[in-house]
């Protein structure tokens, strides 16, 4: 079977179902505003209530704990990860008590924590984002900063003590394996020791989280220009941009210039090979044949790379840095998203794709989540709300997240999202529960904008993530 006669076929498969006829009426009907969006802040508190609904009835009892499968219906995709799994599903959970002041989602929250120590010591990966041992142990700590339970202190104590035991020298430093990024390896690795150091008051992490950074540095390439470089993906999850973000985060911890100079190093390479003018900034997916597709969310795109940016203008005050940022959130507000989409599928969750090539319109793919989509796009126009108090950035999130509401499916169950995880292959769609892929990612920026329009802005950021995590952070 041919692509196109596969696309064909899905199209005429959801047809076929009524799942197309399903879509705007859902959520235009259960969140009583027609598609015109919510009218109060307290609107998006009920959809992220509806989405955690959708979660707990998916959720599969463990040994120890709860667990929910990233795709229902099918337990074998049960996991501890941050990415699709309970470590991440978790944290939605651990915000949604502190918004609804109902701890009942912080006690989900602790029984599938409980389930991730559970699992911590079978976790063969050391990274963060994918299924890692970093992301994990972030989720435990995260549930004692939440709940004061000394168990999780104890817990994210001896997990992360398994994981700095994992370095292995390598060169002038240490690594983890060989993967260098923040998805999967070394940077995400560093970033999340370097936050556990702060909070456990442990120099031994950071002293660890400082080796590995020089082998980071060591391990570098060079481009025409001298600058360096680690991939010829240039953006945040895989690529340059990550790994130098965490560069920039080691000299604010350490204030060792090497840190600072890579880091600079590896934003003028970036600055290099950007498509740019006086209002936009964009970095393309990959080279030698994404160099004209450009993708908008964290993990490929501005929603993303833009920390590195940011990281600078904390570390340097130089404005240009900030400028940047505001350049990239430019090029987002002028890719006609999230209105205007790609209508070669049926109208349902958009994954962010632009394009430059001749004849493809800028628009979302169909994603709607925290890794590749809307959600995530909205959190990054959130977090530069706060960072410049500019309305423009808080209106833009609240559009994008009205779009993602008003594409929810809703039944007695809950809210959940069909999408499509991966862009080339926009016809295997499902409804996920994960933070990076799924409901509560969606969630959990949806309580991010609300705490946002009361003026009261809190969010659980990852480690990697520089940008103000509440109100009192901003003032200062």
């Amino acid at each position: 079977m041919n692509m196109q006669t596969s696309r064909r076929r899905f199209v005429q498969s959801m047809a076929a179902g009524g799942a197309i006829a399903q879509y705007r009426p859902a959520l235009a009907a259960a969140s009583g505003r027609g598609g015109s969006g919510p009218t109060a802040a307290t609107d998006y508190l009920e959809p992220a209530r509806q989405a955690a609904a959708w979660i707990r009835a998916n959720a599969i009892q463990q040994p120890v704990g709860i667990a929910w499968p990233s795709e229902p219906g099918k337990p074998e995709t049960v996991g501890p990860d941050i990415y699709k799994g309970n470590a991440g599903t978790l944290i939605f959970f651990i915000e949604l008590a502190r918004a609804a002041k109902d701890t009942s989602y912080s006690e989900d929250a602790q029984r599938a924590a409980d389930y991730v120590i559970g699992r911590a010591a079978g976790i063969q990966g050391s990274g963060f984002n994918r299924e890692g041992l970093a992301g994990a142990s972030y989720a435990i700590l995260e549930t004692w900063k939440s709940t004061g339970d000394s168990r999780y202190r104890d817990a994210a104590i001896s997990a992360t003590g398994v994981l700095a035991k994992r370095a292995q020298t390598a060169g002038a430093g240490v690594t983890w394996g060989p993967a260098f990024d923040i998805s999967g390896g070394d940077a995400g690795v560093i970033s999340y020791l370097l936050y556990a150091a702060r909070t456990f008051d442990r120099d031994d992490w950071r002293q660890l989280a400082r080796n590995a950074g020089k082998h980071l540095r060591e391990i570098a390439r060079k481009d025409t220009g001298g600058n360096l470089y680690w991939s010829a993906t240039p953006n945040f999850s895989h690529g340059t941009a990550g790994v130098a973000t965490v560069l920039a985060q080691l000299y604010s911890e350490t204030r060792e210039q090497e840190f600072l100079d890579a880091a600079l190093s590896g934003a003028a390479h970036l600055k290099s090979i950007a498509r740019a003018d006086r209002d936009t900034f964009l970095l393309h997916h990959g080279a030698p044949n994404g160099q004209d597709l450009f993708y908008l969310g964290q993990c490929n795109g501005p929603a993303g790379s833009v920390r590195l940016f940011y990281e600078l203008y904390r570390n340097t005050r130089d404005k240009s840095w900030l400028d940047i940022t505001e350049r990239a959130a430019g090029a987002i507000l002028k890719s006609g998203i999230p209105e205007q989409q790609n209508d070669s599928y049926p109208q349902i969750p958009l994954r962010v794709e632009y394009s430059v090539k001749p004849g493809h319109l800028p628009g979302f793919w169909n994603n709607i989540s925290q890794c590749c989509g809307a959600a995530g796009i909205a959190e990054f126009f959130l977090s530069l709300h706060q960072a410049t108090g500019k309305q423009q950035y808080l209106d833009f999130a609240r559009r994008a997240l009205d779009n993602v509401v008003s594409r929810a499916f809703g039944d007695d169950k809950g809210y959940r999202w069909y999408q499509s995880e991966f862009r080339i292959q926009p016809w295997i769609v499902t409804a996920q529960t994960g933070y990076m892929q799924g409901a509560a990612g969606v969630g959990s920026a949806l309580l991010h904008l609300h705490t946002a329009l009361k003026d009261q802005y809190h969010a659980v950021l990852f480690p990697y993530n520089p940008f103000p995590r509440d109100a009192a952070q901003v003032k200062s």
